[in-house]
C-alpha cells in the first residue's frame, strides 16, 4: 500500500507538469523561442522561454550553459512553474531582443549549425541586443500571461461542461437521444403482406359438393366472337351437366319410400342324377 504523502506528492507533481504544459499552450509560447519551430518541448529555465529539442542541445553549450529541462519527462516544483509563468518568450524577446532589428540584423539559418551557433552566443553570452527589463515591463507580462490563462481555464472547463450535459443519466432524456442516435434500434422486420389472399375472397358462402355451380349466362355465351364458334357448345353442355347435377342431387336427399321390396321367389334346384 502506498503511503498517503507518496500519493500526495504524486499528485502535485502531476499538477505541476500539467501547468507548464498548459503555459506551453499559449499564443506566445508556441514556438521554439530561438528558431521559431513549432511545438516546443523543452523549457530553458535560466531565462524561462519554450525551445525545441535542437535549440536545447544548443544552449548547454553557451558559457554559461543553459539549464533545460524536457516538458514531458521531468519534474517541475513550484518555484519554478511561477518562474516560467512570470517569464515565458513574450517577455523574454523585450528583454534579449530588445534591440535586434530583423531587417538589419543577424539572423542565421537554423540549419547552419555554426552560424546559428554564433547567433546564440551574441544573443545570450554577449549580450549585444539586450535590455534589462522594468518592473512595469515584468508586470505586464505577467498579467498578460495570467489572463491568457484564466481564458483558456474558462474555455476548458465551459467544454466540459458541456460534454457533462450531453453525457446525461439513462433515465434523462438527452442520454436515450444519444443512445438513439450512437446505437438506433434496428427497424422492425416487415411482415408478409397476405393482399393476394385477401383479395380472392368472396362475399358468397362456399360451395358444398352437391350444390348447383352457378351457371354461365347466355349473354356470354353470345359475346363470342364468331371465330370461337366452336367453343359456344360448352355453355349448354354445361347447363344440360347442371341438369344431372341437380336431378341426382335431389334423388339422392329424396325420402326413401316405404314400400317392402319383393324378392322373387326362388326356383327350385334340379336333382342331378349322376348314374
Amino acid at each position: 500500500m502506498a503511503h498517503p504523502n507518496t500519493s500526495k506528492a504524486k499528485r502535485q507533481e502531476e499538477k505541476y507538469v500539467q501547468l507548464i504544459r498548459d503555459l506551453a499552450a499559449l499564443p506566445q509560447n508556441k514556438q521554439c523561442f530561438d528558431c521559431h519551430q513549432k511545438g516546443p518541448t523543452y523549457v530553458n529555465m535560466t531565462i524561462g522561454s519554450f525551445v525545441c529539442t535542437a535549440c536545447s542541445g544548443l544552449l548547454r553549450g553557451l558559457n554559461p550553459p543553459h539549464r533545460v529541462k524536457s516538458i514531458n519527462m521531468s519534474t517541475f516544483t513550484q518555484d519554478e512553474v511561477e518562474f516560467m509563468r512570470n517569464h515565458g518568450n513574450s517577455l523574454n524577446k523585450t528583454v534579449y531582443l530588445g534591440l535586434y532589428d530583423s531587417n538589419a540584423g543577424f539572423s542565421p539559418d537554423p540549419k547552419d549549425t555554426e552560424r546559428f551557433k554564433e547567433f546564440l552566443s551574441q544573443k545570450y553570452e554577449r549580450k549585444r541586443w539586450y535590455v534589462a527589463p522594468t518592473e512595469a515591463v515584468k508586470q505586464k507580462a505577467r498579467a498578460d500571461t495570467n489572463a491568457l490563462l484564466e481564458k483558456t481555464n474558462n474555455g476548458n472547463a465551459k467544454t466540459s461542461t458541456n460534454s457533462t450535459a450531453l453525457v446525461q443519466t439513462p433515465n434523462s432524456p438527452n442520454s436515450t437521444h444519444i443512445q438513439d442516435e450512437a446505437h438506433p434500434t434496428p427497424p422492425a422486420p416487415s411482415q408478409p403482406v397476405r393482399t393476394s389472399f385477401v383479395s380472392r375472397k368472396s362475399s358468397q358462402a362456399p360451395m358444398l359438393v352437391f350444390d348447383t355451380p352457378v351457371t354461365t349466362s347466355s349473354t356470354t355465351a353470345n359475346r363470342t366472337s364468331p371465330n370461337d364458334q366452336s367453343f359456344g357448345s360448352f355453355p349448354t353442355q354445361a347447363q344440360n351437366n347442371d341438369s344431372s347435377w341437380g336431378a341426382f342431387a335431389e334423388s339422392t336427399n329424396s325420402k326413401p319410400s316405404d314400400k317392402t321390396l319383393t324378392q322373387p321367389p326362388s326356383e327350385p334346384v334340379d336333382e342331378v342324377s349322376f348314374f
